[in-house]
């Protein structure tokens, strides 16, 4: 979302995500005017109980953590797409940076916020819009301005700078975050993992599982050329396309084509 935009009075939506019902009804109708759509959905805690809330299945129901997880994620994919157009990269490459950037943005299992307001929504709005402040950072790179001269003359908050290295970090040190870290109402972690704030080397573990988000942190930590981290990404081994994301598949894959090699080999 736009927020210049929105306060012009330009036609906006948005999504109201809580774990009370009165408290979910009342801040939507606080928020909406005849410009800003306000849509809302109940946490899995707050539907327990019942099978289905309005019309939505529990099973279905998305966390408050999902949620904000997503929104962050849009604004590393925002810099890569900044980055491309820097680049002059052309809309095919962008194209495929939004479609591998929600697969990307789904692989803690979040595909249900990926394909909605505050997943597909948000982020063709952060990657195509002039105003977005993490896709403008990414067109500076791709022009050959560093990081340190951009944020300089930046007016405003960059959050993607922050974000891809929390989001890195956390992935290469196997922290995964949980609503009791900030609800006061929830039971308290014993210990409170540490994200490290200094540059580190990312592992294969990391490159593989987000593969844009670790080009980025190179491009911004690690001073990466944009052109030949775009390279490394495009020559990555090549693999059958998995719906879950995960590696098994890929091996599923590869194994059934080795074998139909071997079994050519000894017909011919």
């Amino acid at each position: 979302m736009i927020a210049k935009e929105l306060a012009r009075g330009l036609p906006s939506v948005g999504m109201l995500v809580a774990n009370h019902p009165v408290f979910t009804r009342t801040l939507q109708h606080a928020f909406a005017t005849p410009f800003f759509r306000v849509y809302s959905t109940l946490t899995p805690e707050a539907t327990e109980g019942s099978s289905r809330q309005g019309g939505q299945e529990k099973s279905r129901a998305w966390t408050i953590e999902s949620v904000e997880k997503i929104s962050a994620y849009k604004h590393v994919v925002a810099i890569a797409a900044g980055v491309l157009d820097g680049l002059n990269a052309g809309v095919n490459a962008k194209s495929a940076l939004l479609a591998r950037g929600m697969a990307e943005m789904g692989i803690h299992h979040l595909d249900d916020v990926v394909v909605d307001i505050v997943g597909v929504g948000d982020l063709t709005t952060s990657c195509f819009s002039p105003a977005g402040r993490n896709r403008a950072l990414g067109e500076a790179l791709g022009r050959g301005v560093s990081l340190k001269e951009h944020l300089a003359s930046a007016d405003s908050f960059i959050e993607g700078v922050d974000t891809v290295k929390i989001l890195c970090h956390m992935e290469e040190l196997g922290i995964r975050p949980g609503l009791s870290w900030r609800n006061p109402c929830l039971p308290q972690p014993k210990e409170r993992p540490t994200v490290p704030r200094d540059v580190i080397e990312l592992g294969p573990h990391t490159r593989d599982r987000m593969p844009i988000a670790a080009a980025v942190y190179d491009v911004l930590f690690h001073k990466v050329d944009p052109v030949k981290a775009i390279e490394q990404l495009m020559r990555r081994p090549l693999r059958e396309y998995a719906f879950d994301g995960s590696e098994k598949a890929d091996e599923r894959w590869w194994g059934a084509a080795e074998a139909l090699e071997e079994t050519a080999e000894d017909e011919a």
